[in-house]
């Protein structure tokens, strides 16, 4: 089934974003594949036949996950679980150990996400987590990412124990990493478990938030996140949170230039809603 057609003008302006962002990702795998050492090494540059259904079999699966990530980018999260689900059936005929059934299984928890279906969401991403354990080794940075999720998910589960270690975890790789990708979301996670803790303490809290806001607002500005409707709402929710706190908190300085930014993410969200 395919996009409305007033949606169509939008596809093929993102179209090339998101090909960009995949050839990032598969760039390491596509090379794989064309030096015919994929899977169980049955193929060999002498049987082109083999290596062409090889390529056939990866551009649907590649279909399905850019297809999952336009319905998202557009604010269709049943829509992109449908193609994320294709994906995983077409991933799990690569091989148990292949890394597309990693990246299908965590795009799909991350549809649940944007569906606030946290229970499916938790069970696609622990899925996705084991199958990079696997891939990666569990002191890997590749893994930070789903762990912020996963911390995330359980958060909205009411696990709170089981988001703070989740959190933990994923704040180590990255320091140990050096990486500073993605620290909006693992800021913004970290606040939001701190502020409901037992022993909270309201300066660290407001620290987390406000560093959080600023790495998502570089982001917006740059627009480095308006392609991940899900990393967006995060932030949007990340300023209603720490308006909600600085309410609390009563702190009503803060709350006026917040509030400004947050109305200025949800009109870009929004706009995806009237299009969809």
């Amino acid at each position: 089934m395919g996009l409305p057609k007033n949606q169509e003008s939008l596809r093929r302006k993102s179209k090339i974003f998101f090909l960009i962002g995949n050839l990032l990702w598969a760039g390491p795998l596509l090379f794989t594949l064309s030096s015919c050492n994929f899977l169980d090494n049955q193929i060999s540059a002498s049987d082109p036949s083999h290596l062409s259904d090889q390529w056939k079999a990866h551009n649907q699966w590649w279909e399905s996950i850019e297809d999952g990530d336009f319905a998202l980018y557009v604010r269709q999260p049943e829509k992109s679980i449908q193609y994320f689900e294709k994906a995983i059936k077409q991933a799990n005929t690569f091989g148990q150990a292949d890394p597309r059934r990693a990246k299908s299984y965590v795009s799909l928890g991350r549809a649940y996400m944007e569906k606030s279906d946290f229970q499916k969401a938790h069970d696609a991403l622990t899925k996705g987590l084991e199958l990079k354990e696997k891939l990666h080794g569990k002191d890997s940075n590749e893994l930070s990412g789903t762990l912020t999720d996963l911390a995330l998910v359980q958060f909205n589960l009411h696990k709170l124990e089981e988001a703070k270690a989740l959190s933990d975890r994923s704040i180590e790789l990255k320091k140990v990493a050096k990486d500073s990708s993605g620290s909006g979301e693992m800021k913004y996670v970290r606040g939001l478990i701190l502020s409901q803790s037992k022993d909270v303490n309201n300066e660290i809290v407001s620290e987390n938030f406000e560093s959080a806001i600023k790495d998502f607002s570089v982001d917006f500005e740059n627009k480095k996140l308006l392609l991940d409707t899900v990393g967006l709402k995060n932030y949007a929710n990340c300023l209603d949170s720490y308006s909600i706190w600085l309410s609390v908190q009563k702190q009503p300085a803060k709350i006026d230039a917040i509030k400004k930014k947050l109305e200025s993410v949800k009109r870009y969200l929004n706009e995806f809603e009237t299009k969809s």
